[in-house]
């Protein structure tokens, strides 16, 4: 599969080893430019790219930002996207700790809703809950006893 990564902190970094770790094709992208990759590049084998570039040709698309870091991304960043692309938003809002008030949510609207707005694609959330280590170390196989979530497994 080919999935594009924005964001390489924490989670996104994690999810690009694991990711990279089972094969797939990864594209990886942060505001600071591929040049900052470098490392993680070699480390992975993912590919350091712009983030105007992430997008193109992807299936799967991880945001893995803070909130306050939508704003940057280019307004028109998912506007060639298939509709079927599948965009992972990772992040959590947190209001008195880093992003300041967003009005909208405390209004009502969901943390994913807002960045639909923000990105003009449809999103679903994930990896929000997960400690990066966690996703680091403990992801199992299909059918170990020791998984996090065995998923259709009866009890």
């Amino acid at each position: 599969m080919k999935i594009g990564i924005i964001g390489t902190g924490n989670i996104g970094g994690a999810l690009a080893r694991r990711f990279r770790a089972t094969g797939h094709d990864v594209a990886i992208a942060n505001s600071r430019g591929p040049a900052s990759l470098q490392a993680l590049a070699r480390e992975t084998g993912a590919w350091p790219v712009s983030i105007d570039d992430v997008v193109q040709g992807a299936e799967l698309v991880v945001v893995a930002i803070p909130m306050t870091q939508f704003a940057s991304l280019p307004a028109q960043l998912f506007a060639q996207a298939s509709p079927d692309l599948i965009v992972v938003d990772t992040s959590n809002y947190y209001p008195r700790e880093r992003d300041g008030r967003i009005d909208e949510i405390e209004a009502g609207l969901t943390e994913s809703g807002w960045v639909q707005q923000r990105i003009g694609h449809r999103v679903v959330k994930a990896f929000n809950s997960i400690l990066a280590q966690h996703l680091l170390e403990n992801g199992r196989p299909t059918g170990s006893s020791d998984r996090t979530c065995n998923r259709g497994r009866r009890r």
